[in-house]
């Protein structure tokens, strides 16, 4: 001892880890026996855990799949920047239209004969929009076919709806009609 203060001797007491327990050396020395032992075991289980890290990262890329936009507003505002001012109309009413959940629940209750939630009621919603959308613009496409031009009739719509169901853009029904 060089007549310091004795903190090198000690590092563990220096100023800067106070709130580190202060070790006993013959502690230290008995864990360093106690790992060479199970050194071994050590290295068995890390390799384990290293495996068992690997393949949960490998299910969180599984499980994360990269989300892409469901919608390319870029062909979006292409399309629309085409459309003639009759077109941009009609397009602006088919977004800001919707048929009522309430009684789209209450319709699709009444033909499936059980409940359904919420969200399906939104789903249904949702897909008779579509349908009608799909209608209503092969309706259009027959009018122009045989250069009409006004209010869509309902002559147009059965055309529509015949052809679609040609197309096999309907689904067919599972069970026939009984009177027809």
């Amino acid at each position: 001892m060089d007549g310091g203060d004795g903190d090198d001797d000690f590092p563990l007491l220096s100023g800067s880890d106070e709130d580190e327990p202060v070790r006993n050396p013959d502690e230290d020395a008995e864990a360093q026996g106690e790992a060479e032992d199970g050194e071994a075991e050590g290295e068995a289980a890390a390799e384990v855990e290293a495996e068992e890290d690997e393949d949960q990262q490998q299910q969180v890329e599984v499980e994360k799949p990269r989300q892409q936009p469901i919608v390319d507003t870029d062909r979006i505002q292409e399309a629309m920047g085409r459309f003639t001012a009759d077109q941009l109309d009609r397009y602006e009413h088919y977004r800001r239209s919707g048929f009522p959940k309430t009684q789209m629940r209450r319709l699709v209750q009444n033909v499936a004969g059980c409940s359904i939630s919420v969200p399906m009621s939104i789903v249904m919603s949702g897909l008779a929009k579509m349908f009608v959308g799909d209608v209503i613009e092969t309706a259009r496409i027959i009018m122009s076919e045989q250069q009409e031009e006004g209010p869509i009739r309902p002559r147009h719509l059965r055309q529509a709806y015949r052809r679609l169901k040609l197309e096999g853009k309907l689904p067919i029904r599972s069970r026939p009609s009984l009177f027809r």
